[in-house]
């Protein structure tokens, strides 16, 4: 293979940049639910401590030209390709303090920052052909690394520090290394000479590819289809967009600009009209995104890798540093909305990302280039990547559905249990110990707050769809903080009906509501309320409002439950308007028991409710620090 790949110089520009992409594209959900779970909540660091240190991790990009003058373009792509490859996997690796997972997937990140810069840099040295290969291999990378998301259900390797995930990390660096001692042409001199303005690029397009067209957790909530269909859509687009590099850069330049054209009509429609109401719709509408933002990159890459007979070559150092930093304020942007009243929507920096890559774009796709001939690799490449399809397709062909619900004898399991986004108290994700908790306590039904699907800072993981299928349930989901976050019900019972309502909510960050399912027994029905209230303490005002909505809901109706994390002490005033409405408390009377904080517990906060007509048998919590809180549990009789 040696041979080989020393004889097909391009098969390296290729598969390197691809390798690398691979590995590094967990690194940055790593890095962020790092920041979030184990910097801000445990060790209670505010906003601005996390964006300096985000915007130091990043900054550390504006280092590729000085590295590369120390040490040659050549040993500074070995030294950054390879401490990503052997930082990626430290970082998977289930160290007993997880802020050493954080740690490598941080210092790994920045090595991937100057990794771009250097090797692009390179890349131009060595001509047009080189940076086509490296285009393509960026889109590969994010191909394969999304196959490998949608086979671990979305729930990425690099969190799970298991034999076989750790296995698939190791061949990909090892191969990484492997690479890295084969020989590849030096690249000394002067870089392409078109100016390196559109690399700017690289922060917004790796924003959206996290946020939004690459995020199947996101796309499954979006369109209400399983995982597995959701990534073959994600994946397909991704296949397009490879075909479609390659065809960028073997086009005559009068068509690049009609393209370019086009592809910016589409990505901004895809931006600004995403169908919530046709789930099909949303599907395409996202595909057509993918394919147009991957085409854009491809035209500011062509343009990048272009010469001008009288121009001087520039580093794509300062530009490549920008853009991250640009991706860093993004992202902080993106969620900030749910720790701050901020004037915007989040859903509005999905659009400006899109508009800094159509404006790169158009900017790039104005010049007279060079020509590339990628013929053969146009058929190849592509073919190479339906191959990874099988992934999606094998977890669609072993879906489960759940099994026949068990015959009814009128007592039933009740839990509920606030997941704290998939971390337990140290800030690791560790869905499995959450799905162990709920397995053992033998619950018929769950109610779940802090239900996460796609989002960046939790591990990008679809938490709820997960947890389904490994406890084989049926599942219904009520997003309140945007599309992608909120309550969640999972059930041995099917769910007939279900209806998401929105609680007084006016002025906070979090958005809050609750869940109305309506469960079937087997000839007789339970109505079900999963709620999780707001969260500040001194804004009782608020919890006041929303109970009394939920009090409202209920209106005294028979074999109903209502269940979550009420955010409220048993003696506080919204509590006991719902006990003065006629609810019964699972654990009235229990003045020592509480909920949260797992780790140093001091206040009850979760509470089951039942109508009148529904007994207790029993209640209790369960102790574990899988999440902030303890499951409550609670056994009824339906009279």
């Amino acid at each position: 293979m040696r041979g080989f790949l020393q004889a097909k110089p391009g098969a390296v520009e290729f598969l390197l940049p691809a390798m690398v992409l691979t590995l590094a594209i967990s690194l940055f959900p790593l890095f962020s639910s790092g920041m979030t779970w184990i910097l801000g909540d445990r060790f209670g660091q505010g906003a601005g401590v996390l964006g300096l240190i985000a915007l130091v991790i990043f900054g550390l990009s504006f280092l590729a030209k000085p590295l590369r003058r120390f040490l040659c373009s050549y040993k500074a792509i070995i030294f950054s390709a390879g401490g990503v490859a052997i930082l990626s996997l430290l970082a998977q690796i289930g160290f007993a303090e997880p802020l050493i997972n954080f740690i490598c997937s941080a210092l790994g990140l920045s090595l991937f920052a100057v990794f771009l810069a250097v090797y692009l840099d390179s890349a131009r040295v060595r001509g047009a052909s080189s940076v086509g290969h490296f285009g393509a291999g960026v889109v590969f990378g994010l191909l394969l690394n999304t196959a490998l998301s949608a086979g671990f259900g979305t729930y990425d390797q690099i969190n799970q520090p298991s034999v076989f995930p750790l296995l698939i990390s190791t061949v990909i660096a090892v191969f990484i290394l492997f690479l890295l001692g084969v020989h590849m042409p030096l690249a000394e001199g002067p870089a392409a000479s078109n100016n390196g303005l559109g690399w700017l690029v690289i922060g917004p397009f790796l924003f959206l590819e996290l946020v939004v067209f690459g995020n199947i957790a996101r796309l499954s909530a979006l369109s209400g289809f399983s995982s597995p269909v959701a990534s073959i859509f994600v994946l397909g687009a991704l296949s397009l967009g490879l075909v479609g590099i390659l065809w960028v850069f073997s086009l005559h330049q009068r068509h690049i600009r009609l393209l370019t054209l086009i592809a910016s009509l589409c990505l901004i429609l895809s931006l600004t009209s995403i169908s919530e109401e046709v789930a099909f719709m949303s599907l395409i509408q996202q595909m057509l995104g993918q394919l147009a933002v991957i085409l854009l990159f491809g035209v500011i890459l062509r343009y990048i890798g272009g010469r001008k007979a009288d121009g001087v070559g520039e580093s794509l150092n300062l530009p490549n540093g920008l853009g991250m930093i640009l991706f860093v304020i993004l992202l902080l942007g993106y969620y900030a909305v749910y720790q701050v009243a901020v004037p915007y929507d989040n859903t509005v920096l999905e659009l400006v990302a899109g508009l800094i890559v159509v404006g790169l774009g158009l900017y790039s796709g104005r010049e007279c280039l060079p020509l590339l001939d990628f013929k053969g690799e146009r058929f190849i490449l592509p073919a190479m990547s339906i191959l990874l399809l099988t992934l999606p397709l094998l977890g669609l062909l072993t879906y489960k559905t759940p099994p026949a619900a068990p015959q009814f004898s009128g007592t039933l399991r009740i839990m509920t249990y606030n997941l704290h986004n998939g971390f337990n108290t140290q800030g690791r994700l560790d869905m499995e110990a959450l799905a162990r908790v709920i397995e053992n306590s033998g619950a018929d039904v769950v109610a779940l707050q802090e239900i996460s699907r796609g989002w960046v800072i939790s591990g990008r993981v679809d938490m709820l769809e997960w947890l389904s299928q490994r406890l084989n349930m049926y599942s219904a989901f009520g997003a309140t903080a945007g599309e992608y976050w909120g309550n969640a019900i999972l059930s041995k019972y099917p769910i007939l009906d279900t209806h998401n309502v929105s609680l007084e909510s006016d002025g906070l960050p979090i958005k809050r509501g609750y869940l109305n399912a309506v469960l079937d027994l087997g000839g007789r029905y339970l109505y079900l309320a999963a709620t999780h209230l707001h969260h500040v303490p001194e804004e009782g005002d608020v919890r006041l409002i929303q109970a009394g909505e939920l009090a409202d809901f209920w209106d005294n109706a028979p074999s109903t439950i209502m269940l979550g994390d009420f955010n409220a002490e048993p003696n506080s005033a919204e509590i006991g308007l719902l006990r003065q409405a006629g609810l019964s408390d699972s654990l009235e009377g229990q003045t020592s028991v509480l909920t949260y904080h797992s780790a140093d517990l001091y206040q009850r906060i979760d509470y089951i409710w039942v109508s009148p007509d529904i007994v207790y048998v029993d209640s209790f919590t369960i102790f574990n620090l899988a999440s902030d809180h303890l499951a409550v549990i609670a056994d009824i009789r339906l009279s």
